[in-house]
């Protein structure tokens, strides 16, 4: 290629890249900007024990608009919700949480303190969230507070080196490891994926040490997979083990997605619902790519 060439490629090139930037920038720029936006002061996540109360504010700017609040998980008789007395007027009355109601946000900017106080009888932990209003013509961003125990959890993957079967095709284990950074033991977690196109592998966690059926997974619009997890407990961690037989003659690395599924978690002591404290990171099940890598140094015969 002459030079003039090259630098008329590349030219080009960096104006097709400065087009689908400015595209991105002008598509970001025409999102609308909610009339009322609501920002926490001190995080989302409030930790509370049964019996005790703890306290969550967040602060709302702008013109003014209709919100809608919807309460889940714990039932709303768990947890009482008292305004503080210097709160400025706008701030919506939480006293008597329904499941689902609608609020008004007066136009301004003032911030609004609110005091959880937990039964001692509780269960479960309990999410508020604010959200617009359909068809009411104004618009705030959503925001959610998350009460109670609140679990951190951590999935993570452990891989074994995988052996060639006789007619060409890979086996390997996974395990499949939950950390808690709870002082509860959590149960029915689950692990899995929607499937939006055939595996690559078969799952079996019918093995000694396996994590059994493979029926459980989200909910997804199609089909799903996924493993039902052992309890987790207080501060520390358990797993259990999957294997993993490609479907054809191995001839490159093969992976699925899997993530944490906490929709029906529970506190094993007491079966009350428990709400995760972060969103679950999405892993990849493996059937190790580390064996290309290496030059095939990790290949392990199958007996």
């Amino acid at each position: 290629m002459k030079q003039h060439d090259f630098y008329r490629a590349r030219t080009g090139r960096v104006a097709a890249v400065a087009m689908l930037l400015s595209s991105l920038v002008s598509t970001v720029a025409a999102q609308p900007v909610p009339d009322m936006v609501l920002t926490p002061l001190d995080g989302t996540v409030v930790p509370v024990a049964p019996g005790e109360q703890a306290v969550f504010r967040f602060r709302a700017q702008g013109t003014g608009a209709m919100a809608h609040l919807m309460c889940h998980s714990a039932g709303t008789d768990q947890y009482a919700i008292t305004a503080s007395d210097d709160n400025p007027f706008g701030c919506p009355d939480l006293a008597a949480l329904p499941f689902s109601q609608v609020l008004a946000f007066p136009g301004g900017d003032y911030a609004c303190t609110y005091t959880a106080q937990r039964s001692a009888t509780s269960r479960s932990d309990l999410a508020i969230l604010f959200s617009t209003e359909p068809f009411s013509g104004t618009r705030i961003n959503g925001l959610s507070f998350k009460l109670g125990t609140v679990p951190e959890l951590e999935l993570r993957l452990e891989p074994a080196p995988i052996a060639m079967l006789p007619d060409g095709r890979a086996q390997g284990l996974v395990r499949l490891v939950v950390r808690n950074r709870s002082t509860v033991a959590v149960r029915d977690l689950r692990a899995g994926s929607c499937l939006f196109e055939a595996l690559p592998f078969r799952m079996d966690g019918d093995i000694a040490g396996g994590c059994g059926s493979s029926a459980y997974g989200p909910v997804c619009f199609d089909a799903d997979y996924g493993f039902l997890l052992p309890d987790v407990p207080p501060l520390g961690e358990s797993g259990c083990l999957v294997q993993l037989t490609s479907t054809a003659a191995y001839e490159r690395p093969l992976s699925a997605p899997i993530v944490l599924v906490d929709d029906w978690m529970t506190d094993a002591a007491n079966g009350g619902r428990l709400l995760p404290a972060v969103p679950a990171s999405r892993r990849r099940l493996e059937l190790s790519e580390r064996l290309f890598m290496s030059g095939f140094d990790d290949l392990t015969p199958a007996r």
